[in-house]
């Protein structure tokens, strides 16, 4: 496996934790889920960086029970490592904006759709920088993942409370996982060489303070229209983002862990394929975004693509 790193209750387990990988990737994937789900009510009402800056700001607080699950002096040994923590906190905030901002455009469930291609970006700079290689299987997978992404892509979706899809919004649904996919290879190889709860923890909070720094200078320099808020912005719209955001201890909690018992490919795979049923069946109860037959069809084959690169994998 590519991290060594282990909790002292996953050591304890007895071997082969194949149950304990999949019940953790649950609990992770509904912590994304959910609060990815609710918070798309303030991304469409919002400017998505400061819905991001609200959410991850609160991180400082909401995520520290993380900080119980790691050794004393994990923070410090982050300090080597701060330039590349930042430039993954970068790529962080630009990817979840994108994601708020892609959101006002294409019901939630899709957007979890275009968020697959984090997996197949994930593989690829395994490859590319960790000699991680791929197979003809693992090639396959992507491929249908590929695939299913971009017949995602040309389906319409006509609901009223979404505004019209411009070429804008189809540059951030394919951009936004590459920057996530970014964010997440980058804080695996801190994570590495330091501690992957610490880390995490750190990166979670350094987003939210790089999109609220992006927040003020838009507001600076005028904000984008395409991002204008619809509505005025009040302390208790802060307070409900970020305890929404509070699933992330789940989400990003679970995904650390995942990261020290196999490759991060393989973990994100994993969270993704249960992650993108879950926001589906929310965005149905939530807001009534009912996907059609095709949009269903294309979730269908990137999950096939998906569990097929699980398999491959490993």
């Amino acid at each position: 496996m590519l991290f060594q790193f282990r909790l002292d209750i996953i050591a304890a387990l007895p071997q082969g934790y194949t149950w304990a990988f999949f019940i953790i990737a649950l609990l992770s994937s509904l912590g994304y889920a959910i609060q990815g789900t609710l918070l798309a009510q303030y991304a469409r009402l919002f400017d998505p960086f400061l819905v991001t800056s609200c959410r991850n700001l609160a991180f400082i607080f909401t995520l520290s029970p993380l900080l119980l699950l790691a050794p004393p002096g994990s923070l410090q040994s982050l300090a080597p490592h701060f330039p590349l923590l930042l430039l993954a906190a970068f790529f962080g905030a630009l990817g979840v904006t994108f994601i708020y901002a892609s959101q006002r455009a294409f019901p939630v469930g899709v957007v979890s759709g275009f968020q697959q291609m984090l997996q197949v970006w994930m593989l690829i700079f395994g490859y590319l920088f960790l000699q991680e290689r791929i197979g003809i299987l693992p090639a396959v997978a992507i491929s249908i993942i590929m695939g299913g992404v971009l017949f995602l892509a040309l389906q319409k979706s006509s609901l009223p409370h979404l505004n019209q899809v411009k070429p804008f919004h189809l540059f951030l649904v394919f951009l936004f996982p590459l920057l996530q996919a970014l964010g997440f290879f980058l804080i695996a190889i801190i994570g590495r060489e330091t501690n992957l709860l610490a880390a995490g923890y750190a990166w979670e909070f350094l987003i939210g303070v790089f999109a609220f720094a992006i927040f003020l200078i838009r507001k600076f320099l005028n904000k984008s229209p395409i991002l204008s808020p619809k509505q005025k912005f009040r302390i208790k719209d802060a307070f409900w983002i970020a305890v929404i955001g509070t699933g992330t201890l789940f989400g990003t909690g679970g995904t650390m862990i995942l990261y020290g018992l196999a490759s991060p490919g393989v973990s994100q795979t994993v969270i993704s394929a249960l992650q993108i049923v879950i926001i589906c069946l929310l965005a149905i109860w939530l807001y009534g975004e009912y996907l059609k037959k095709k949009q269903w069809l294309a979730m269908t084959v990137i999950v096939i693509g998906l569990i097929l690169l699980k398999l491959a994998t490993g």
